[in-house]
């Protein structure tokens, strides 16, 4: 199940019934997301291979 913000769309995060206990957040949409260090990444291997310059 996903969330997101009603008045903009914005994903907030979401729980997935085989990864019972676990919670994701998205932290993009935090006032302060570098409060919050992230624990993991999600689909990494299937990012995007743009370098930025």
């Amino acid at each position: 199940m996903r969330s997101f913000c009603a008045n903009c769309g914005t994903s907030i995060g979401y729980v997935d019934a085989g990864l019972s206990g676990e919670v994701y957040i998205c932290t993009g949409f935090m006032d302060a997301p570098e409060r919050f260090p992230p624990e993991a990444h999600g689909y990494w291997r299937m990012r995007l291979s743009i370098r930025c310059r």
